[in-house]
């Protein structure tokens, strides 16, 4: 298959790093800090480039939501 043939595809399998940030609303530099640590959506590398799948990323959001500040994290 070539580069061509996926791009046209259909939706976009996956978002990189700055396309994620960008989503999220925050800096690249943030996002790869939460990989470190373990906070940031579920990611996955293909060779050196980390990726994101756009419904995890949504998901992600989602289990974060809180009514309250009281709320335990």
């Amino acid at each position: 298959m070539t580069t061509k043939a996926v791009e046209n595809s259909g939706p976009e399998l996956s978002w990189d790093n700055n396309t994620t940030a960008e989503f999220l609303g925050c800096h690249p530099g943030h996002l790869a800090r939460l990989r470190v640590t373990g906070e940031s959506p579920p990611y996955f590398r293909v060779g050196k480039k980390v990726r994101y799948d756009p419904a995890d990323v949504r998901a992600w959001i989602n289990a974060r939501k809180r009514r309250s500040t009281s709320e335990a994290t």
